[in-house]
């Protein structure tokens, strides 16, 4: 068995939980309905921050009961670790304020930042597949697979709306 480098491990970490947060973040802009841009994103943020602390607090669980004893370095580690689910909001949010800023109306806003996620979650599912070390063919496979699980959203933002 071979050791991973430290830079392919922290990806190996965070992917899972951006990609999570990515879709959290999509799933918020699919369901946003007559709320103004800056209400859309601070429900966005608000939403994954609870995502992520009960997530976190799961997992936290989950190793105590695993046997690892609850310390504050462990906690400090636990909680670090899933911030990429939060941090998966960041791009979304940018292009929800600047296009208010611009004067967008909320619908484009939403659409607009809609099409950053699954543009962001297909770039993501590729770069999975290659840190995984399929060939182009799974890499590909990995980011329509991922992409589509965005596109879903969509689909669902058109039967709410």
């Amino acid at each position: 068995m071979t050791a991973v480098s430290r830079p392919r491990r922290r990806f190996a970490d965070n992917a899972p939980v951006a990609i999570y947060g990515t879709i959290i973040s999509a799933s918020v802009l699919a369901a946003a309905y007559q709320d103004t841009t800056l209400e859309i994103a601070a429900g966005m943020f608000i939403t994954l921050l609870v995502y992520w602390l009960a997530e976190r607090w799961s997992e936290l669980i989950g190793g105590h009961l695993r046997g690892e004893p609850l310390s504050w370095s462990y906690t400090r580690e636990v909680f670090a670790s899933g911030w990429p689910m939060v941090q998966a909001s960041y791009g979304p949010l940018i292009v929800l304020v600047v296009s208010d800023w611009v004067g967008a109306s909320a619908e484009v806003a939403v659409d607009l930042a809609l099409a950053w996620t699954i543009v962001t979650l297909f770039v993501l599912g590729f770069f999975v597949g290659r840190r995984a070390h399929l060939g182009f063919g799974g890499q590909a496979l990995s980011a329509f697979f991922v992409g589509a699980l965005g596109m879903l959203l969509i689909g669902l933002k058109a039967l709410l709306h």
